[in-house]
């Protein structure tokens, strides 16, 4: 066996022991499992393969790691026992981002990030014009491609918590 095999299959073989690992966390004794800890962790490593098409890619070993912080997080029991009793498997986990696999108190801090950094994008698109410009204004929201009207000119009387159902009335 040649040595970069050898080290393919040693890397391989941490990233299962790492998934099981996080996988043996203790799950609720009511909960049905179709596979073992070991035998998931395995499919998880043959499935990031696949992704990545080896184990010598960085994003293969970043994702391991990532995958294992969630799993282990005891926030996010859910997304383990998901594995565990066979409701996502783990092609789709290996597809989900960062954000995806966060527990749901993560999720909320990244949704309201973004709430808040869309809001002061278009705080600051509107601020730019001029004072001759008319009361009502249209400006590109940053990544988006649909045009955000502004009444009067003015979003910050939009709450950033209530800013993406603010969005969602604007048809965007």
């Amino acid at each position: 066996m040649s040595e970069e095999k050898m080290s393919e299959e040693v890397i391989a073989n941490k990233a299962v022991d790492m998934l099981t690992m996080a996988l043996s966390q203790p799950v609720p004794d009511s909960l049905e499992q179709k596979y073992p800890p070991l035998q998931l962790a395995v499919r998880i490593e043959q499935a990031l393969q696949r992704k990545y098409g080896s184990v010598d890619d960085s994003r293969f070993r970043i994702k391991v790691r990532s995958l294992c912080f969630n799993l282990r997080d005891p926030k996010n029991s859910h997304l383990r026992e998901s594995l565990l009793s066979g409701l996502l498997s783990p092609d789709r986990l290996v597809d989900l981002t960062n954000e995806e696999l966060a527990n749901p108190e993560l999720q909320r801090t990244y949704h309201d990030i973004h709430d808040k950094s869309l809001h002061n994008t278009i705080i600051s698109q509107v601020s730019k014009e001029s004072p001759q410009e008319e009361k009502r204004h249209t400006r590109t929201v940053d990544f988006l491609t649909t045009k955000v009207e502004l009444e009067d000119g003015d979003p910050s009387n939009v709450p950033p918590q209530t800013y993406s159902e603010y969005i969602k009335e604007m048809d965007l």
